[in-house]
Order: structure tokens, then sequence, then C-alpha cells
């Protein structure tokens, strides 16, 4: 069954949006805390007062970043895969779980039953291999 792309619709999607957000903030946030330490041992050379606010900043950073990667690793990525598994389970029974609607998000034909939701998983697996595989080689 093929269809076109502007009839699909996924809502469950903009719950992944803000740890997208959150994951581009970290990567920056940790190329300045790396930039920062590497700057610390020629720091003391400039003057000791540079070196200690120096060393205050670095601090914040890390603290910052290690709070950013706790509010994704805790909380944002679960909430979006709760979403995601409440979105297969409503989609495999016919049943809403939830008030986010999708529409062609999986690519079968089979009537809400368990085995819809078999094919459900593979597809998801068989999408995450692929994501995995891509990641792996760099393509």
């Amino acid at each position: 069954m093929k269809t076109s792309q502007s009839n699909r619709t996924d809502e469950v999607s903009q719950y992944y949006e803000p740890a997208v957000k959150v994951v581009h903030s970290r990567r920056l946030l940790f190329w300045v805390v790396a930039f920062l330490s590497l700057c610390m041992p020629y720091s003391a050379t400039v003057g000791e007062g540079f070196h200690n606010s120096l060393k205050g900043v670095f601090i914040v950073f890390v603290l910052v970043y290690f709070a950013i990667s706790q509010l994704s690793r805790f909380w944002l990525v679960p909430l979006a895969e709760e979403m995601r598994r409440k979105q297969i389970l409503s989609d495999s029974f016919g049943t809403p779980l939830s008030h986010d609607k999708t529409s062609l998000y999986y690519n079968n034909d089979y009537s809400p039953s368990v085995c819809r939701l078999g094919a459900n998983t593979m597809e998801n697996t068989l999408f995450s291999k692929e994501v995995a595989a891509r990641m792996l080689w760099g393509v």
C-alpha cells in the first residue's frame, strides 16, 4: 500500500522535539567544557584571578551539562517513548490510549489484532536496525 507523505500524521513526534533540542544543547556544551578543560592548565600563566574565574565558569558549565544530560535521560526521552508505546498499542488494537493521533505511521494492512501488533513491532525493529547500521558505518 503506497501512500503519500502528505497524508501521514504523527502527533507523537512532538514529544521527541524537546529531547532533540536538549541533545543539540548538550553537544554544544560538551565542546565548551572540553575547550575550557584544555584552557585550564594555561590560565594560571595569565593570572591567578583569571585562573580562579575560569575554574568557576568551568564548574558551572559542567554542572549545567550534567543537569541537561539527566533531564534528557530520565524525563524527556522516557516520556516520548511512553507516548510511542501507547500509540503502538492504540494502533495495534484500535483502542485510543491517548489523545495523540497517528495516521499511516505503520505500513501494514492487518486489522486491529495481536498480528498487527507483531507487524508494527517488526517494522519498528527493522527501522531501528537500519538506523543503527547507518550510525555504525557513518553513512
